[in-house]
């Protein structure tokens, strides 16, 4: 129950962290112009489930729902930069439950 609602919020607080510690490094890379996108096979559900999973107990403490609804033609295997799709969700997801 609560202890539980406690350390999700606590992970995500780590997430978040280590998110802003990884857009320092890669601000720092940008600017070095060492940026380099990757490209490698990735499946999209879990990558989008797991960026709302993160947001999920701060959504919920301010009475918000977040629905992960993906049509069936997305799933499957994509080649790109997971990493960086995933920092885009982060922010994307962030700021609405932030701002909401």
């Amino acid at each position: 129950g609560e202890q539980r609602m406690q350390v999700e919020i606590a992970r995500n607080s780590a997430d978040q962290l280590l998110q802003v510690i990884g857009d320092i490094l890669d601000v720092s890379k940008l600017e070095a112009g060492a940026f380099e996108l990757e490209q490698a096979p990735f499946d999209l559900v879990p990558l989008v489930e797991g960026v709302a999973q993160t947001f999920a107990a701060k959504a919920h403490a301010k009475d918000i729902d977040i629905f992960v609804d993906i049509d069936g033609v997305c799933e499957g295997s994509y080649s790109g930069d997971a990493t960086r799709l995933r920092q885009v969700l982060l922010n994307l997801v962030g700021n609405a439950v932030k701002f909401t």
